[in-house]
């Protein structure tokens, strides 16, 4: 398990500028967050208000490798972003619901 700073610096970093380096930090925070952990899903759930569509999107991605099986505030995330001014973040965030269905949430 990673230490909470560690796992904060991984979520600082998808909001970097540079592409290559959001999705560095996606992967290691996946490598090191187990599925369902608190602090990591609730840090990617703030990038989804981030201005660039780009990292909302990693970030919907992020979070549905991150979240929990059943967890109902990944959905109601994701559910949010369908109604976002960016066309990308709007498919990404139908393409996510349907990937957390497949995990058995319920309200999804």
């Amino acid at each position: 398990l990673a230490d909470p700073p560690t796992i904060a610096a991984c979520c600082h970093c998808l909001e970097d500028e540079a592409r290559w380096v959001r999705q560095e930090a996606s992967e290691a925070l996946l490598d090191i967050a187990p599925r369902g952990d608190t602090m990591a899903t609730n840090l990617v759930v703030e990038c989804l208000r981030h201005q660039d569509p780009d990292v909302r999107v990693l970030a919907l991605e992020t979070l549905v490798r991150l979240s929990a099986d059943g967890d109902a505030g990944a959905v109601a995330c994701a559910g949010l972003c369908l109604e976002d001014s960016s066309p990308e973040v709007r498919g990404s965030a139908a393409r996510v619901l349907t990937r957390l269905a497949g995990q058995g949430h319920a309200q999804a």
